[in-house]
Order: structure tokens, then sequence, then C-alpha cells
């Protein structure tokens, strides 16, 4: 489903709706659709549901390099 461009697009939208009762600094500028649910038995999140950042970023390092990189 995330890379159907219909689920794109309606996220897209949702983003826009949020983003515009936010500062400037404070929108999203990017972000990644991931391909899969984060679980707790591949350490991306806690018991608690808390995402654990060190293991998302190794994770999906490919995928945070090129969304910045296309931010540039």
């Amino acid at each position: 489903m995330v890379h159907n461009i219909k689920v794109k697009r309606l996220m897209d939208t949702e983003v826009e709706r949020l983003n515009s009762s936010l500062q400037n600094f404070q929108r999203v500028r990017n972000y990644v659709l991931c391909p899969r649910e984060w679980s707790a038995e591949r350490g991306e999140i806690t018991a608690t549901l808390k995402p654990v950042r060190k293991v998302l970023e190794q994770h999906y390092q490919k995928e945070i390099e090129k969304m910045y990189a296309e931010g540039s």
C-alpha cells in the first residue's frame, strides 16, 4: 500500500492540512511511509509502543538519506 499513488496523495493531503495550522519551523517537510509496521520483536518500539530512534535510524538509513537528499 505504501507504493500506491492514491495512498501517497491521501497522506500528502493530510500532511498539508496539519501543516496549515503549524508555524513554518514546525511543519513536516518530507516523510517516508514504512512498508511494515514497527515491532518490539525487531527492537523498533518499546513494550509501551514508544519508538526507538537509534534502531529506526539504522533500519531506515537509506530512506532517511534519500529523504534529506531530495529536500536539499
